[in-house]
Order: structure tokens, then sequence, then C-alpha cells
């Protein structure tokens, strides 16, 4: 009975890519490495196992920079890579919707803050300008 040879469709989760693959029952196999990406190549009948309804629920993300502002007068919290900030002397945060203008859109951040290093203070800080500001004099 083990000498039956068949086939079984598989299909990868990753680049899509479907064949029939042939060979003997004592051989079958409900996964393999996709031969044209090295994804997940998965028996179509066994596809629900794998598959997620909802992939991107299943990943967490940490946002890039957020700030948050009590009130006017409150100094900010800032969590870059979701690490606090602490120690800061300037934040700044500018960004603009894209107009007719090609050169109209942009994104940009300033945060600069101290940080002690073998017992002397640094000041560090992360910085970005795209679009419109990249242009800006500092």
């Amino acid at each position: 009975m083990d000498e039956i040879i068949g086939h079984a469709i598989y299909k990868c989760l990753c680049c899509g890519y479907r064949d029939k693959v042939r060979g003997k029952r004592k051989d079958y196999k409900e996964i393999y490495v996709c031969p044209k990406c090295n994804g997940a190549f998965v028996d179509i009948y066994h596809l629900h196992k794998y598959q997620t309804k909802n992939p991107a629920k299943d990943i967490e993300v940490t946002p890039l920079l957020v700030i948050e502002l009590e009130n006017e007068t409150a100094v900010p919290k800032v969590f870059y890579q979701g690490k606090e900030i602490t120690r800061k002397t300037i934040v700044a945060f500018g960004w603009e919707t894209k107009k007719a203008d090609v050169e109209s859109d942009g994104l940009m951040y300033d945060i600069d803050y101290f940080e002690p290093v073998d017992g002397v203070t640094c000041r560090r800080g992360y910085r970005l300008r795209r679009g419109k500001f990249s242009f800006d004099d500092e």
C-alpha cells in the first residue's frame, strides 16, 4: 500500500505559487519548502491549519514616535520606538499633506535630550526630515 504513487496540489502561503507534487504515499507531507521563494508550500486541503484569518492582527507593531501632551503648559511625554525619552531639551514635529505642487508634502521631527553615559552627560537626539522639510534651513 505504501508504494502507491499519487499527487497533491500545494500552494505557497508567501508567493501564491501552486504546483502538483507526485510521490509515494509513505513520503507524503502536509507542508514543504516552496521551490520558488522558500516560503511555506502547503497541501491545499490543509491550508486552513496554516493560514490566519487576519495576519495583521497577530503582529504587534511598535509606533516609531508618540508624543503625548496633557495641556498647553505640560512637558510632552515622548516615546521613540517604544522607549520613553527623558531629559528632553527639544521636541519638534511637523507634517504637511500633499498639495498640487510636487514638493508640498513632508515630515519632520527633532528630539534632543541628554543621557548619562559612563558618568558623563551626553547630548543625543533623533531627527528626520522628508519632503518639503528636507529643503528647510536649520
